[in-house]
């Protein structure tokens, strides 16, 4: 009530059309500002040599055989490109228009690694070759899911990667987790009841370990959309940050010093929640 000049909250609306489409896989990636296309030819690119590495050779594109003539020969050729073009394995797509966001998705009809096993192979390589895939990229964090940024919609939805990453039955082995709760442009949220919730939903025998847990469950807000995904090494490979990843340690302790209240030596902790909040 009142004519008070505050700040107005963004409270998202179900109903409005998400920038990235509920049900989508892919990576969600924090870059420089103005540097969002030549960042996801960057790790499209990475991501592309990657699925190379990882994909089992049956999932590889079977050798063509030769045409009968140079006219079907081009025919053939035609149809290919027109058929990448409309179902790359990688693509970019709108984000919601945030400066230094950007969303790339994996095609979900062709089978092969998960986004979550992508992204931490290429951690991986970064890690231990300490080369920079791109040159403005931040964080690239895998998306196994969205859905619309709403408590029980992320209830619902974390459901199935909870079942697959940290199952229960007889005979599991427990394993360590961490619930990781990031926002951006949207205040409809509380962080800690959300990270509460999606915690209460992992059962036994796993345990929660917020100094370096085996799995991280990622739940990352970007307006109206949710992106969920579950990581493994998320500390070990320096939070999943492009950049420091290919830093040495020393490099690493020279430019990132211990986080306060938290955090791990030497990886930036990028003011997640409360820098998140800018339009």
């Amino acid at each position: 009530k009142g004519g008070g000049g505050g700040k107005r909250k963004y409270v998202p609306n179900k109903s409005s059309a998400a920038a990235v489409p509920h049900g989508t896989k892919g990576f969600f990636i924090t870059c420089q500002g103005g540097w969002e296309s030549r960042t996801a030819r960057d790790v499209i690119e990475a991501l592309k040599e990657t699925w190379e590495k990882l994909a089992p050779a049956a999932e590889k594109p079977a050798e063509k055989k030769p045409a009968d003539s140079v006219a079907a020969a081009l025919e053939a050729e035609l149809a290919e490109l027109k058929e990448e073009g409309e179902t790359p394995l990688f693509k970019r797509i709108e984000s919601g228009g945030i400066n230094g966001i950007l969303f790339v998705t994996q095609n979900k009809d062709i089978e092969g690694p998960s986004p979550s096993e992508l992204a931490q192979s290429l951690l991986q390589k970064i890690v231990d070759t300490k080369t920079k895939v791109c040159r403005a990229g931040m964080r690239m964090l895998p998306v196994e899911n969205t859905c619309y940024a709403g408590m029980e919609d992320i209830k619902k939805f974390i459901v199935p990667l909870i079942e697959k990453y940290l199952p229960k039955g007889e005979g599991v082995k427990g394993s360590t987790f961490s619930v990781m709760y990031e926002k951006r442009a949207n205040d409809s949220l509380d962080r800690m009841e959300v990270i509460n919730a999606v915690a209460d939903l992992v059962p036994e025998p796993h345990k929660v370990d917020l100094t370096n847990p085996e799995l991280t469950v990622v739940v990352q807000v970007v307006k109206s959309v949710c992106c969920l995904s579950v990581v493994r090494k998320y500390n070990e490979l320096c939070k999943y940050n492009l950049t420091t990843a290919a830093m040495t340690a020393e490099e690493r302790e020279a430019n990132f010093p211990s986080v306060p209240g938290g955090g791990v030596k030497g990886v930036p902790n990028e003011q997640v929640v409360e820098d998140a909040k800018k339009p």
